[in-house]
């Protein structure tokens, strides 16, 4: 009997790894062997796990996660314009059951649609209206040059005329050939396994991104004939593709490792170009990886999309730390390793623009390749875009670097939030630790005023720091209704400025059952403040019950000598505060580097008394009238301490909320 493992099963169902173990973990998959302490499973219990997993009424798929991580097929139609005619068409093709898993039909589905683009954008005569790919295996459609494309998808012409015959019905589809908008592409990673694809770091660009990418590379910088184009990892074409046409095929290079997504590449440039430049389409598109390529200092541009988080064997990581300064650590980063190569492959003053994970510009993971950027190179464009893959809770933006061979300079820097655009009309202070752009030149003035405050101090040196409670299993530990055994349970929820609401959560403390947990005095120290986690600003409370808090809500327990700890629950809950947050980290996440980072202005004895005497007032009080009141008057305090006037004090408003 065959025996799968973790890793096996984990791929068989599309999900991650850790989620597998996660489930084994949680009982909610059960071995059927056990080798040397590992799990294995038999092929059986893994197909019929496949079929619960399909059920919307099992209880693994409870959580949107899981549920994502399990869909294997994935209609991905923002990757082409919301217009295109050819979208419902391939929708109702995904909708076909178990067949769309046969193993070559996804090639004959993309020969089919191939033979039908050619025909139109070449306005072939042919006399065929229906059943192309068949008419095509029995000789009765020529395509002259185009052939090859055609034939790289059948590998045997007897055995895809027996899928046709057995599955006439799959190739009923018509498809309409729509100039710069990637079918193929579509139709190829909508019916790519999803676990595939996250294991490579496939994040398909919508067609509305890749655009916008091309035109701010037209509209900054002047192109010219000899100038080359290269994208590194180009996937079925699409940024290639909407190159304007004026940009002729001798300029354009592309390559990946994927041998499909490469062909359907040269099939989207020949439909583009003439017959008179598949010489060169099949020349300059490989089938590579860009990362052992020894191509250097020759191109213009290079654009794209590399792979996010892809999942490198040991041997890989071992040769790519010989040659890349971003694989010298433990976990290496895929699109780390894209930007340091394709910086070493431009040509001085050459252009790289590429769509990007936000965490680049600011997660201390990243921070070898910010000072590769910041070393030689200067950022021409930068464009916030929010999640713009379905389903990926991730924040993206398009990078556009110009290879100076130069330190870093702003002055000039063009910057989208995704809700106002300016231009930097000078030189900024550049921090590796943070690529902090997401300001306004008035705002950047503010900020630089408030953190280089005279007479500060800061929680760094001078604070505890504590993780709330990871259970592993919520609902396992959690209860909703007070008993003998358990206690109040603090989540990040409950956390509002200055208050805790009152905990509806309950906990039996066994710290020896949960995943991760703070020794217990962290928990019941007199005094302490506690803060939510995610958030986009800080948001602070103060307790001394002494309660637990959940993995959602920290805990920060200040030793600032002179300073009370109420009075740091007020800075911290300022607007101040929340503005200098916003604009020098721009996290989700509050992180203990982060509030280490907050100035906290020094002040005599008699404002301090003041001060945390309204904050008292304000944890009393009950109505919200009360309650916003007293917040305004200890926030306007604040601010006076950190000599902030109105007018920056509207601005900082504007910002932090």
């Amino acid at each position: 009997m065959e025996r799968l493992s973790i890793k096996e099963l984990s791929n068989k169902l599309s999900i991650s790894e850790a989620t597998a173990k996660n489930w084994l973990r949680l009982g909610k998959i059960s071995p059927q062997f056990s080798d040397d302490g590992k799990p294995f499973f038999s092929q059986k219990y893994v197909n019929d796990l496949l079929k619960k997993l399909h059920d919307k009424n099992n209880s693994i798929l409870k959580s949107r996660r899981n549920k994502n991580c399990i869909k294997g097929k994935f209609f991905y139609k923002d990757y082409v314009s919301d217009t295109s005619v050819n979208i419902k068409t391939i929708e109702k093709l995904l909708e076909t059951p178990d067949i769309i898993q046969e193993e070559n039909f996804v090639k004959y589905l993309a020969a089919d649609c191939a033979i039908q683009l050619i025909i139109q954008s070449k306005k072939l005569q042919t006399g065929i209206c229906r059943n192309f790919l068949l008419n095509y295996l029995e000789n009765n459609i020529d395509l002259g040059l185009y052939s090859p494309l055609v034939d790289f998808f059948i590998e045997s012409k007897k055995n895809a005329l027996s899928f046709i015959k057995k599955y006439p019905h799959l190739f009923d589809s018509r498809f309409v050939y729509e100039k710069n908008e990637d079918i193929l592409g579509l139709l190829y990673i909508s019916c790519s396994s999803m676990g595939k694809r996250k294991q490579c770091g496939m994040y398909y660009t919508p067609t509305k991104v890749v655009k916008t990418a091309i035109k701010n590379i037209f509209l900054q910088n002047k192109i010219t004939p000899e100038d080359k184009f290269l994208d590194c990892c180009c996937g079925t074409g699409n940024f290639l593709l909407n190159l304007p046409d004026s940009v002729r095929p001798e300029q354009i290079y592309g390559n990946d490792i994927d041998t499909v997504s490469c062909h359907i590449t040269k099939i989207n440039l020949a439909l583009k170009y003439d017959a008179a430049d598949l010489e060169t389409i099949n020349a300059n598109i490989t089938n590579s990886d860009f990362l052992f390529s020894g191509r250097l200092h020759d191109f213009s541009y290079i654009i794209g999309n590399p792979p996010w988080g892809y999942c490198y064997t040991p041997e890989q990581k071992q040769n790519l730390s010989k040659l890349y300064k971003t694989a010298g650590k433990e976990n290496v980063e895929s699109f780390d390793l894209f930007i340091e190569k394709s910086l070493a492959s431009l040509k001085k003053n050459g252009v790289l623009s590429f769509v990007l994970p936000e965490s680049v510009l600011h997660v201390q993971s990243h921070k070898e390749i910010r000072e590769i950027i910041k070393k030689e190179n200067s950022i021409q464009y930068l464009h916030y875009l929010g999640n713009i893959f379905d389903g990926v809770n991730c924040p993206g933006i398009i990078l556009q670097v110009v290879h100076t061979g130069e330190p870093l300079k702003t002055a000039g820097m063009v910057v989208d939030t995704g809700t106002k655009v300016y231009k930097m009309n000078s030189d900024r202070e550049v921090d590796i630790k943070n690529f902090s752009f997401k300001m306004s030149n008035e705002e950047y003035e503010l900020l630089k005023k408030l953190l280089k405050k005279e007479n500060k101090k800061y929680l760094k040196n001078n604070a505890e720091f504590a993780l709330g409670i990871v259970t592993g299993n919520n609902k396992e530990y959690l209860h909703s209704v007070k008993n003998e055994t358990n206690e109040v349970i603090i989540k990040g929820c409950d956390i509002e400025p200055y208050k805790i609401k009152e905990g509806k959560g309950f906990i039996v403390c066994d710290r020896a059952k949960f995943q991760q947990c703070a020794p217990l005095e962290k928990y019941k120290t007199p005094e302490k403040l506690v803060y939510k986690f995610i958030s986009s600003r800080p948001v602070f409370a103060y307790d001394n019950a002494g309660r637990l808090t959940l993995n959602s809500c920290n805990i920060l327990i200040p030793h600032i000598k002179g300073m009370d700890i109420k009075y740091i629950l007020a800075v911290l809950n300022s607007s101040v505060a929340g503005f200098i947050y916003r604009k020098n980290f721009n996290s989700v996440k509050v992180l203990k580097s982060h509030l280490e980072n907050i100035p906290i202005p020094v002040c005599d004895e008699k404002a301090q008394k003041e001060i945390t005497c309204l904050v008292d007032k304000i944890i009393a009080a009950k109505d919200i009238e009360t309650y916003k009141n007293l917040y305004n008057t200890v926030d306007d305090k604040i601010r006076m301490l950190y000599g902030a006037d109105s007018d920056e004090y509207r601005l900082i408003l504007a910002v932090s909320g």
